[in-house]
């Protein structure tokens, strides 16, 4: 939310009621489900909203009845967990109740209510509360209510109304005392509903109802991205944001990186005068991936000592410690030291915003990159990624369309000034030129995962499997980041969960060159499935595709709401080694099958090398969105997918 930072508007009471007209949750207490959704675990009867600009300090008053059907309900819904980043808020009040099955009323008392302050990388504070509701059960309601007040003097400038959750609505109601605000409404989100509108004499009501919960479909943009929701913010305001942005970024970049005489002696000692540009680039690249560690690190090393706020470039370079901004800010300084043009990409990354440009949302661009001039165009690097291929970006900063602002930071930009908008004046920014970019999807030729398994049927007509995983490019990246923040117990659960099928009895793993940055991390792992096979009289039958036969596809459902958002283009190459057991051979193999439709493609074939059979399976996803429209096209694709995994191999007795 954004605020006035002028005259504040005079402090007053309210002086009409603006909170909702006396809703009562007894007349629920009978409710037995969802009215439009059946089976729904809990559904919110009230969700309302509202804010009022005519105090000194904005208020944000809420109330939230929930109806709770299923255990899965009390368990997921029942208490209340809400942060307020920063010292912006504050909760001074907080009061409820719950309503039992057979009407008992129980209050919300202090001791239910806990309030706990979290430092976050960066040195940001935020306030949390968390409510833990007394008494609850299926059948039970929940009225909660809470004040959140502004400990900035002035206004609200801009509001979010998050209709949708991940549970139904009955009614959503939003109430605005504007004060000296004029707002745009601009509705966002997967679907569209209705809106009843009033406004007058400085008051706003907004109301939508019967709102579906977001259906939970595999491989989705995050739930953020797909909720309706009403973004509220001023229409002047609208107009230069992405300049104003530009100009604060280039400011501050240019602080960060200039009257940094250590990232001139270390790029001197670290490139030669004679390297060329690729080279010079590769070196500090490395440098920085290499040499300085993350902000998590910098923690713990600092665990017993404290430090102040990183300043500049060169005391990110003396503490060997930085976060992802300040890396990528550091690459830039010295590739800059080094002679080479940059520029810093402020990225709307992929998990947290589809980057829309209407709305003046600045929590869109949540992440950092880095372009260094190669020739005529942009190369695109990723420092602030701990292991992430040069040349390439983290897998969540590629855009499909445009996703990035590319800055150049500049001595003198992010100057003040003060823009009236009515009666009230504002702190605004010079604004500074940029470019907006979308930051392109590598093929998934340059993205491979390898997979090896090697097969011998037991005693027990069950497989005994050996397997080693390794990747290139993103694939790479993919092993680092599924193990790298877990320790010893949890990477080992995790390699026991993929295994394929419930049976599956894990006997060994290892897992090699995670923290390496010449060679690219090995998983390799032993297993054992008991009676995997088929066996009749004369023959053995088996599924060679073990990575993929027994898992469901993602695509089940005949229809789809939400696009299909793919982790990045992948190419996944899998080689199975049967061995033959004695007295048995494959006289027939399966025939080579292809599957091919736009960017998908799937080959699988079947060679003899000695004594054994090997299977290859190369599926290649060259995508990273696919929309919802073309869902039909997708689905029989993989479900194309599924019946060649399903090939069975014969082995027949000598």
């Amino acid at each position: 939310m954004r605020r006035s930072t002028g005259a504040p508007p005079p402090s007053s009471k309210p002086g009409d009621k603006v909170t909702e007209q006396e809703f009562s949750p007894e007349k629920f207490i009978s409710l037995t489900d969802c009215p439009g959704e059946p089976g729904c675990p809990a559904l919110i009867l009230l969700d309302e909203t509202t804010l009022d600009n005519t105090f000194d300090h904005a208020h944000l008053s809420r109330r939230r009845v929930v109806k709770l059907f299923t255990q899965a309900g009390v368990d997921g819904f029942a208490d209340l967990d809400f942060r307020q980043s920063g010292d912006a808020w504050t909760v001074p009040t907080l009061t409820g109740r719950t309503l039992l099955p057979d009407g008992t009323s129980i209050a919300i008392g202090k001791e239910n209510i806990m309030l706990k302050t979290e430092r976050l990388p960066g040195y940001v504070r935020n306030r949390r509360t968390s409510v833990k509701v007394p008494g609850v059960v299926p059948g039970t309601i929940i009225d909660c209510s809470w004040t959140e007040v502004s400990a900035v003097v002035g206004n609200v400038s801009e509001l979010t109304w998050p209709v949708q959750h991940e549970i139904p609505v009955m009614k959503s109601v939003l109430i605005i005392r504007q004060g000296e605000m004029g707002y745009t409404g601009l509705p966002a989100g997967l679907q569209q509903f209705k809106i009843a509108a009033s406004t007058g004499t400085g008051i706003g009501r907004y109301e939508v109802a019967a709102v579906p919960s977001l259906p939970r479909e595999p491989l989705s943009p995050p739930f953020e991205l797909l909720r309706f929701r009403v973004e509220f913010f001023q229409p002047e305001r609208a107009k230069d944001w992405l300049g104003e942005l530009a100009g604060v970024l280039a400011g501050q970049a240019n602080f960060f990186m200039e009257k940094s005489p250590g990232v001139a002696a270390a790029v001197s000692r670290l490139v030669q005068p004679a390297d060329p540009p690729q080279t010079r680039m590769e070196k500090i690249y490395r440098y920085v991936q290499e040499k300085i560690g993350t902000e998590e690190q910098r923690a713990e090393a600092a665990a017993e000592r404290k430090e102040g706020s990183v300043v500049n470039a060169d005391e990110v370079l003396a503490r060997g410690y930085g976060d992802s901004r300040q890396r990528t800010l550091l690459f830039l300084a010295m590739a800059k030291a080094a002679g080479l043009e940059v520029s810093l990409l402020a990225v709307a990354t992929r998990d947290n915003a589809i980057l829309d440009v209407r709305l003046p949302d600045v929590s869109q661009f949540d992440d950092y990159a880095a372009a260094v001039k190669v020739g005529e165009g942009w190369a695109y690097f990723d420092p602030g990624c701990r292991h992430c291929p040069i040349s390439r970006v983290a897998p969540e900063k590629e855009g499909v369309v445009a996703n990035a602002l590319l800055i150049v930071p500049r001595k003198g930009a992010g100057r003040g000034r003060n823009v009236q908008i009515g009666r009230m004046l504002y702190a605004a920014t010079e604004v500074e030129p940029y470019k907006l970019v979308s930051i392109p999807m590598t093929p998934a030729a340059r993205h491979v995962l390898s997979r090896e398994a090697r097969l011998r049927v037991a005693e027990d007509h069950g497989l005994e499997v050996d397997v080693s995983e390794t990747g290139t490019g993103l694939a790479d990246l993919d092993i680092r980041r599924r193990f790298e923040s877990l320790g010893e117990d949890e990477r080992r659960a995790a390699v026991r969960e993929a295994l394929p099928g419930e049976m599956a009895e894990l006997a060994s793993w290892s897992l090699d060159g995670l923290d390496a940055f010449d060679h690219p991390a090995v998983l390799r792992y032993k297993y054992a499935i008991p009676e995997f096979l088929t066996v009749l009289p004369d023959r053995m039958i088996l599924t060679p595709s073990l990575f993929e036969a027994a898992r469901p596809i993602p695509f089940g459902a005949e229809t789809r709401q939400a696009p299909v958002v793919f982790p990045h283009a992948r190419k996944t190459q899998d080689r199975i080694i049967v061995k033959l057991p004695d007295g048995y051979a494959a006289p027939v193999l399966p025939e080579r099958l292809e599957i091919r439709d736009g960017p998908f493609h799937l080959v699988t074939f079947f060679s003899r090398e000695l004594d054994t059979i090997v299977f290859t399976r190369i599926l290649e996803i060259d995508a990273i969105v696919w929309p919802a429209d073309g869902y039909a096209r997708l689905r029989e694709f993989f479900m194309k997918v599924q019946e060649a995994d399903r090939q069975e191999l014969v082995l027949a007795r000598r």
